[in-house]
């Protein structure tokens, strides 16, 4: 009769180890990529502008298309920051728009006249918390 109640503690013991040991360092960061489809409103001009995309933190762009005297120009994974000037002899339709991710990070584009009378600009960021699992 004495075994049962030292079967039970045993099993008890092993139960409550087994718990402790299965409780490893689980918190880990779990990261959420944003994507972000920037663009500025059209805007109908004359003049020189200025386009620019920057970035903070782990932000990239993977396009970005603006209009150029030529048309609309399309620039593929470009590095950061990235600017141009383009001068419009004529009035013309002008605009910038991006997309790109970010998990930890900002994204922003802008776009302004060297005249002073027009900027335009959007951005998105996504930062990361620590999250747990359990």
């Amino acid at each position: 009769m004495k075994k049962l109640p030292v079967l039970a503690f045993c099993l008890a013991v092993s139960g409550l180890m087994l718990g402790v040991l299965s409780c490893g360092d689980d918190d880990t960061v779990v990261p959420t990529a944003r994507t972000c489809n920037l663009s500025t409103d059209e805007k109908f001009l004359s003049g020189t502008v200025v386009y620019e995309a920057t970035q903070s933190g782990d932000g990239s762009f993977s396009k970005i298309t603006y209009v150029d005297d030529q048309g609309t120009q399309t620039v593929s994974n470009p590095q950061l920051p990235w600017t141009t000037m383009v001068t419009f002899p004529d009035s013309t339709t002008i605009k910038l728009t991006g997309t790109g991710t970010t998990t930890n990070g900002s994204l922003a584009i802008s776009v302004e006249d060297t005249a002073g009378t027009y900027s335009a600009g959007e951005g998105c960021s996504q930062s990361q918390s620590t999250s747990y699992l359990y």
